[in-house]
């Protein structure tokens, strides 16, 4: 059995490195990477990294519009045209995640021990969000040390790779042959760290509303981006202000029910 993680990124310069090798430790067979039209560093960093870690491909994606579904599964499909092993999961990993298994074992050693005929798992996902005690750390995985209390409401996917397969948009499921797949239980788990300041946010919205702006999806996908969107035209970054502190920050995360509890990360390195 091989591992692959299949990600898109753009403008992730603070995690992209710590993404990438946090994959590897975990026994991830081989990872492929979009590169979409990032305008920081995030090019260079992933560069970098290819003379640590094999193998590792970055792709260019120039097509300004989020279609994830179809950018996703093609990645996918490109894993499976590189591993020779056929039985073959595929990871959906956002640049933002942490990936862990429950157990003390790797990803890899959690997802060897799925029985055969199960082939779509669901991934329950933990946000983190800024507080007013975030550690002094560099790396935002290891800085944010506070998550929501409960999961999020919409799973991650993980699957083995078919011919037919489809990922649904934000990764939150598959498609064989236009059939939505059920999935099962896993001990795998995912920290999300979406917005790391108020300034991240604020790029994220933009990027996010000017990629949607360019799909021709019904408009209520991506809803939230397209809004944050028109917020930024009408008011300009200030405006998401009122957002941010409502919603993705935590002065005092004890009074608001966030818990104290950091990601497992690198935990094999």
């Amino acid at each position: 059995m091989k591992l692959w993680a299949v990600t898109m990124m753009r403008d992730e310069e603070d995690v992209a490195a710590s993404t990438v090798r946090h994959l590897f430790s975990e026994g991830i067979d081989g990872v492929i990477v979009a590169d979409n039209r990032s305008t920081d560093s995030t090019r260079v960093v992933l560069k970098n990294l290819q003379s640590e870690y094999s193998p590792l491909l970055i792709i260019d994606d120039p097509v300004v519009g989020y279609y994830q579904s179809e950018k996703m599964t093609d990645l996918a499909k490109m894993a499976r045209g590189i591993e020779s092993d056929p039985d073959l999961w595929i990871l959906p990993v956002d640049a933002d995640e942490v990936w862990y298994s429950f157990e003390r074992q790797t990803i890899k050693d959690a997802f060897s021990r799925i029985p055969a005929g199960v082939d779509v798992v669901g991934v329950q996902l933990w946000n983190h969000f800024v507080t007013g005690k975030d550690v002094d750390n560099p790396f935002p995985f290891l800085r944010i040390v506070y998550r929501q209390p409960v999961p999020g409401q919409l799973d991650k996917v993980a699957f083995r790779y078919r011919e037919g397969v489809r990922i649904a948009q934000g990764n939150h499921g598959v498609l064989l042959n236009d059939v939505w797949q059920p999935g099962a239980g896993v001990s795998v788990g995912i920290r999300h760290f979406p917005y790391r300041s108020f300034d991240h946010f604020v790029r994220k919205a933009r990027n996010g509303a000017e990629a949607y702006r360019a799909t021709t999806l019904p408009e209520n996908v991506g809803e939230h981006w397209r809004g944050y969107g028109r917020i930024l035209e009408e008011h300009g970054p200030e405006g998401l202000r009122g957002v941010f502190d409502k919603w993705f920050s935590f002065p005092d995360p004890d009074a608001a029910g966030m818990v104290f509890d950091p990601a497992p990360f690198l935990r094999f390195a």
